[in-house]
């Protein structure tokens, strides 16, 4: 483990992703179905002595989670970044 104050760091992750699809139409109609897809997660982040900043782009395949077809078509896409902040209060072990 280094002694340095300020250490970069990389990380890389692949799972199962289980998201809801929601859908709508003109005639008012709309549908809630659940599906589960692939997805990979890439991770850089920086820490700080006991503080850590990090940033992970979610890549899940599959359909987009809401098509709306009233007026202009629009998709929001399955795929999202989180931003992440935290701290150790303490040590256990070595």
């Amino acid at each position: 483990m280094s002694d340095l104050l300020v250490r970069p760091y990389i990380g890389f992750g692949v799972g199962r992703f289980t998201q809801a699809n929601l859908g709508a139409n003109s005639a008012g109609e709309a549908s809630i179905t659940a599906s589960s897809s692939f997805g990979v997660a890439p991770e850089v982040g920086l820490a700080l002595g006991s503080f850590r900043l990090s940033a992970i782009y979610n890549v899940v395949t599959g359909d987009n989670l809401v098509e709306i077809s009233v007026g202009d078509f629009e998709e929001i896409s399955r795929n999202y970044l989180v931003l992440q902040m935290s701290w150790k209060l303490f040590k256990i072990g070595l």
